[in-house]
């Protein structure tokens, strides 16, 4: 299954895996990619790609966490 072109690839925040079976629908914020875009956010927010469908052009994903010095 694909999404519609103007949100494939997109980064999707606020929805929460373990809200899924959850009947309220909480505030869903999608940022579609561009070149140089670096989205932060805090891990505990709800987050997960939408698929790019078919494409030859990869996707690049980096994870890592910050722990301020003492």
């Amino acid at each position: 299954m694909s999404a519609p072109d103007d949100f494939a690839g997109a980064l999707e925040l606020g929805r929460a895996y373990f809200r899924l079976e959850s009947k309220d629908n909480p505030p869903v914020r999608v940022i579609k990619p561009e070149d140089g875009l670096m989205v932060l956010f805090p891990s505990y927010v709800g987050h997960q790609t939408i698929p790019l469908g078919k494409s030859s052009t990869p996707r690049v994903s980096i994870a890592f966490d910050l722990v301020p010095a003492a």
